[in-house]
C-alpha cells in the first residue's frame, strides 16, 4: 500500500469522510476498530488524572491554590471529554458514510 493510500484512509477515518477506492475498504474497517479501541482506552487515564487533581485539590494549604487547582481540573476534564466526544462522532461519521451504503 502506498503512502498516499495510507493517507486517504487515515483521512477517511479520522475526520469521516468517504473513501473513494472501493479496494481499500478492508483497510479502513481494520482502522475503524483500532481508532475505536484506542479511544475506549483513552478515557481510563483520565478518570486517573481527574483523580489526582480532586486529591491535590483537597490538600492544598492555601484556599488560592485549592481553587486553582479544583478549577483547572475542571478545565481538563471538559476539554478533554470534548475531544474524545469529537473523535468518537467523526469514527461514526466516517463508519455511516464508509459502512452502509450498501
Amino acid at each position: 500500500m502506498t503512502h498516499k493510500q495510507r493517507r486517504e484512509i487515515r483521512r477517511a477515518v479520522i475526520r469521516g469522510r468517504r473513501l473513494r477506492d472501493e479496494e481499500l475498504m478492508p483497510y479502513l474497517v481494520g482502522l475503524l476498530a483500532r481508532e475505536r479501541r484506542r479511544l475506549r482506552w483513552k478515557a481510563l487515564p483520565l478518570l486517573g488524572i481527574a483523580s489526582l487533581w480532586l486529591l491535590a485539590g483537597a490538600l492544598a494549604k492555601s484556599s488560592g491554590v485549592r481553587w486553582f487547582v479544583v478549577v483547572a481540573g475542571v478545565l481538563f476534564v471538559v476539554g478533554t471529554w470534548a475531544s474524545l466526544w469529537l473523535q468518537r462522532r467523526w469514527l461514526d461519521r466516517s463508519e455511516a458514510l464508509n459502512l452502509t451504503r450498501h
